[in-house]
């Protein structure tokens, strides 16, 4: 028989398993890669290898922040700040993101360090992502848990021409947000660029990416769904500025969107499942039209200094 502590335990493990999938560490950092995860080609990613050292930093303000599907800031606006050192293509760097989640972690700091390698027309840009929530709670409870994970990934950028970019992009993690399940991501985008004519110095862009989500069952034997994400926009480029409009949508239903994000504010009356017997229904994995304003420079860029060979 399962005593009072053993069955507490249980039930907040299974909270857990249920809200947590929302952090899923965004990373992304400010100039191709807050890790990688960016909403793609929002900013125009590097096509070269830097020589010598640099220090890449940039930030943005967003109206919200949707993470492969679904939201991470219960629909509303975020900022996001990063800077990486860079020498010879191996980099270090850290990203810092405002997050409105149930285990009220006020931030995620993506801790990064990979390395940009070119073959061809193509560049290679892998790396390894440690996600770390400071402050967090188990929901619902005043409990302190431990959502950390890391991550690797690999983003190969082919520049077919100067309008045309093709991404692919690939994550995975075999602990899911410290759940026991395994995360798979795999995602292609398309941008076509060039130069804005009525505007001298500004630059545009259009880009669309799909993705799928494959997602392992957690610890507490929980599966999470699998599902489809994608997202088409446009945006201005002006030096180290950029703005973007863009349309974020998802295959998840209601009810997977409550399993994956755990929405504190979910309404019942959807399908129930083992996963969500209840049938909540979250309104983060819907349809988005999301604005954001980003800088992306560096201090070779600025001037003040002179990358070396």
């Amino acid at each position: 028989m399962i005593g009072p502590a053993k069955r507490g335990a249980i039930v907040r493990h299974r909270w857990r398993d249920a809200l947590i999938a929302v952090l899923v560490g965004l990373a992304v950092s400010a100039s191709y890669a807050h890790s990688a995860d960016k909403a793609p080609a929002q900013t125009m990613p590097p096509t070269a290898t830097p020589t010598g050292f640099d220090l890449e930093f940039g930030g943005q303000i967003l109206s919200d922040y949707v993470y492969r599907g679904f939201s991470i800031t219960d629909r509303g606006p975020t900022v996001q700040g990063s800077a990486r050192a860079v020498f010879h293509g191996y980099f270090v760097g850290m990203t810092a993101t405002g997050i409105d989640v149930p285990f009220r972690a006020p931030a995620v700091l993506d801790f990064h360090a990979g390395v940009r390698h070119p073959f061809g027309p193509i560049l290679f840009d892998s790396r390894v992502n440690y996600y770390y929530f400071p402050d967090s709670f188990i929901p619902t409870t005043n409990i302190p848990g431990k959502f950390d994970y890391w991550e690797i990934q690999t983003r190969p950028l082919w520049t077919v021409n100067e309008s045309l970019l093709l991404i692919l992009h690939a994550g995975y993690t075999p602990n899911f947000v410290n759940l026991g399940a395994s995360d798979t991501w795999l995602s292609g985008t398309a941008v076509v660029k060039g130069p804005l004519q009525p505007l001298p110095g500004w630059g545009a862009y259009l880009s669309a990416e799909l993705g799928h989500q494959w997602m392992g069952t957690t610890d507490a034997n929980v599966n999470l769904p699998d599902y489809f994400a994608w997202n088409v926009g446009s945006g201005l480029v002006y030096g180290p500025l950029s703005f973007d409009l863009r349309y974020y949508d998802s295959s998840m239903t209601k009810e997977e969107c409550w399993i994956m994000t755990g929405d504190l504010g979910a309404a019942p009356g959807g399908a129930s499942s083992p996963a969500n017997p209840f049938g909540l229904r979250s309104n983060w994995c819907g349809a988005a039209l999301i604005g954001k304003i980003s800088v992306d420079t560096s201090l070779s860029k600025l001037g003040l200094l002179k990358p070396s060979r």
